[in-house]
């Protein structure tokens, strides 16, 4: 994705109260995928579209 067309897709990103919100409109989903004591990094999965 390209900064116009997220730009274009999201437009004024002040309207977000965090990172998270503007991820969950364009369609991500970051997950944290943990077991027992090993905790692993955020995984992005898409929602498709872009």
């Amino acid at each position: 994705m390209t900064t116009a067309s997220f730009l274009v897709e999201v437009g004024d990103t002040a309207r977000f109260g965090s990172d998270r919100q503007i991820s969950k409109y364009v369609g991500y989903n970051l997950t944290e995928n943990n077991s027992g004591k090993t905790k692993a990094a955020l995984a992005s999965q898409s929602a498709g579209g872009m």
